[in-house]
């Protein structure tokens, strides 16, 4: 956080401007405008509940819990564990974020008026209000980070080293960029952009969706309400993605006992 505030675009948020704690906090959670911490914060999707899992997977334990707990049951705890404590733990993360900017830059300002056009977009992606807009963003931010780290987790099945699956978060989520970024591109020559179902594809694999919503964006102009749209795309394509991965995992568990 203080690297950004130092040294982000010459070092500009030290200028102390009205809305610079603000414009911090956006900056540090878009991957394309400080990809450190983005990194950061994929990084931890996976290794704080289930990389626990994993090692369980790979040391036999989970087979004694098995013998002891009905399967389905555990599989279900596991993954309530993963959401519940992923979303608490992005509050958190949020929170120590808000507290150490309002320290470096005296404020964050939340409630400045004048004329919208004048801040950045991310001020107000999703709503006119950026007050609305900011809490918005913490959750839908805290939901994303937690749907993201289950489909780590629907992952632990298919992932035989456990130093590559340590690192998978930060795989996934750049790769999550890139694929869609990429396809679009391509896309873009044969498909109009506007074309919802194109569009909803991409933004079902987009990992900075769940990430970072509403500061990074597949399109170069989004309105509010179709923000909200391509979040709850997003949500709904890793959702589905990961339930498809953990019911062949989970059949594939039975089998091999």
């Amino acid at each position: 956080i203080y690297w950004c505030y130092k040294y982000y675009a010459d070092g500009i948020y030290t200028l102390g401007r009205g809305t610079s704690g603000l414009s911090l906090f956006y900056t540090l959670n878009g991957c394309g405008n400080f990809l450190p911490f983005y990194i950061f914060v994929s990084f931890l999707s996976n290794n704080l509940v289930s990389d626990n899992y994993y090692k369980n997977k790979e040391t036999g334990f989970q087979k004694f819990i098995v013998t002891r707990i009905n399967s389905k049951k555990r599989k279900r705890t596991e993954i309530l564990s993963v959401l519940l404590i992923s979303f608490i733990f992005r509050i958190i993360i949020h929170i120590i974020t808000i507290l150490t900017i309002y320290s470096l830059t005296k404020g964050l300002r939340l409630d400045f008026s004048g004329d919208p056009s004048y801040f950045p977009s991310s001020f107000f992606a999703f709503s006119n209000n950026s007050i609305i807009s900011f809490i918005l963003y913490i959750i839908y931010s805290s939901i994303g980070f937690s749907i993201f780290s289950l489909f780590l987790y629907s992952l632990i099945n298919y992932t035989k080293n456990y130093y590559v699956y340590k690192s998978l978060g930060i795989i996934i989520a750049i790769i999550g960029v890139l694929i869609p970024a990429f396809i679009g591109n391509i896309g873009l020559n044969y498909i109009d952009e506007s074309n919802p179902i194109f569009t909803a594809f991409l933004y079902s694999i987009y990992s900075a969706g769940l990430i970072s919503p509403g500061i990074e964006t597949l399109n170069s102009a989004s309105g509010i309400l179709n923000l909200h749209l391509y979040f709850i795309i997003s949500c709904f394509g890793y959702l589905l993605m990961s339930a498809s991965l953990l019911k062949i995992g989970y059949k594939k568990e039975i089998k091999n006992g």
